[in-house]
């Protein structure tokens, strides 16, 4: 008898436990092996698929910070688009299709020397103009700047720049400590982001793809 009540009483433990974490504000969890969960404050459940997932100072889906830059073509295939000199590299996967408002869909991945050896190149900075990848809070290319600064109240103004093929004007915004910067633009009243990048917590993005480097 005493068994059988222990069991019944762990049991319920276990169960006040995991009905508590469902509960608790901004938990993440991950459904499955491919789908990161987040469940808001407000009760409402965000999912993204883990290899679409933005982590700020990490990565945009399966390419990483860090990662060495020769193991990118046996995963994404040859570039659309390089451009490299002097150990450094910008570059470019083109989406098959162009997105919902008709604009390209580019991975672009900037590549330089991990350190002073100069002995290898690593992933040092990622970009996507793609609706697919998002943060595990929802954050992601056409939300507006005001519901970006709400996820990302510390970052800064950081310039502004034209992109080379269409000559449109977008200011870029940094989240410098969390490693995160957006490209805005704005388009009938609103400002709006087209791109997102992912850098090095704590550095500035020191590069810009080759087809947005016209500072204005």
């Amino acid at each position: 008898m005493m068994k059988t009540l222990l069991i019944g009483l762990l049991s319920l433990t276990a169960l006040g436990a995991c009905q508590n974490q469902t509960r608790t504000a901004g938990a993440t969890s991950a459904t499955s092996d491919s789908v990161i969960s987040i469940t808001h404050p407000d009760s409402s459940t965000f999912t993204v698929p883990a290899d679409k997932l933005i982590v700020a100072g990490k990565q945009i889906g399966n390419i990483s910070l860090g990662l060495p830059a020769d193991s990118l073509q046996p995963m994404l295939g040859r570039p659309d688009r390089s451009d490299a000199a002097m150990g450094k590299a910008w570059l470019s996967w083109y989406g098959n299709r162009r997105d919902e408002h008709n604009n390209r869909i580019s991975l672009d991945i900037y590549t330089s020397y991990a350190d002073s050896t100069m002995e290898k190149r690593t992933v040092q900075q990622v970009r996507t103009t793609s609706t697919e990848y998002a943060t595990a809070r929802g954050i992601k290319v056409y939300n507006d700047l005001a519901t970006i600064q709400q996820q990302y109240p510390h970052m800064e103004y950081a310039g502004r720049y034209k992109e080379l093929n269409n000559g449109r004007v977008f200011s870029l915004y940094d989240d410098r400590a969390s490693g995160i910067a957006f490209e805005i633009v704005e388009a009938n009243d609103q400002r709006i982001c087209i791109g997102i990048l992912v850098h090095y917590p704590g550095k500035k993005v020191m590069e810009i793809s080759p087809l947005l480097t016209d500072k204005k």
